[in-house]
């Protein structure tokens, strides 16, 4: 005998051999509350549409409703073809038509979020209505992770940013206030810059550019000017 002769299990031994029997019979995981992230609308011929076409609501009924469930049953129903397999394919064309969106939306929250430390993000969710329904949180350092099938990467972004800053820093080298470095990028593409001279394209008003110019010719000035480009 396991326990010995005459002695009876114990407590402990009693809640093992119960969890044996009924391994699931346990506290519940945590969870959290479904988020819709997007809907779509099936037509009767089962055709995928980008809006809430299809959307239905509920009336709550009285307690004696008198339902008619053979009401259209004979006239309106439209039996499921069993030949045609019901697969991701409805899903995987409402991320292929938010795809852009998505990947936009996550990456400028993210870019802007990371460069300044900001931990955590939190989305607001709205409908057609302007009216937020649903808020989540991202932590910011996890956002490459959830959307690794979007397309970008982290490490391409900040290498892009840092090979685009060292060539800036290379080109821009006429120091006149009247004087704009215009850069652009297409595509695939490398970036180009243009020079722009007392053009629409100025920013800085007169009258800074008036009260910066002492500064500007101090020595200790243009030593910390400097310093901060090191």
């Amino acid at each position: 005998s396991l326990f010995g002769k005459g002695k009876r299990p114990s407590q402990e031994t009693e809640l093992s051999r119960q969890r044996r029997k009924e391994p699931y019979a346990r506290c519940s995981p945590p969870f959290k509350e479904r988020v819709e992230e997007g809907s779509f609308s099936l037509d009767t011929e089962r055709r995928f549409h980008h809006d809430k076409s299809q959307m239905r609501y509920i009336v709550e009924p009285d307690e004696t409703p008198n339902f008619d469930l053979r009401n259209g049953y004979s006239d309106r129903y439209i039996k499921r073809d069993e030949n045609v397999r019901k697969n991701l394919e409805h899903i995987l064309q409402w991320i292929l038509a938010n795809k852009s969106k998505l990947m936009f939306k996550l990456l400028k929250w993210w870019a802007q979020s990371f460069l300044l430390g900001v931990p955590r993000i939190v989305a607001g969710f709205k409908n057609d209505d302007g009216l937020v329904v649903s808020v989540r949180t991202y932590r910011t350092a996890e956002i490459p992770q959830l959307v690794q099938y979007l397309g970008w990467k982290p490490e391409v972004c900040m290498n892009f940013c840092s090979d685009f800053l060292s060539f800036v820093k290379r080109v821009v080298i006429e120091d006149d206030p009247h004087v704009v470095y215009l850069f652009s990028r297409k595509a695939l593409s490398d970036v180009t810059f243009t020079v722009h001279r007392n053009s629409s394209y100025s920013f800085l008003p007169d009258w800074y550019v008036t009260k910066m110019k002492p500064l500007k010719s101090s020595p200790k000035a243009k030593f910390d000017l400097l310093s901060c480009f090191q």
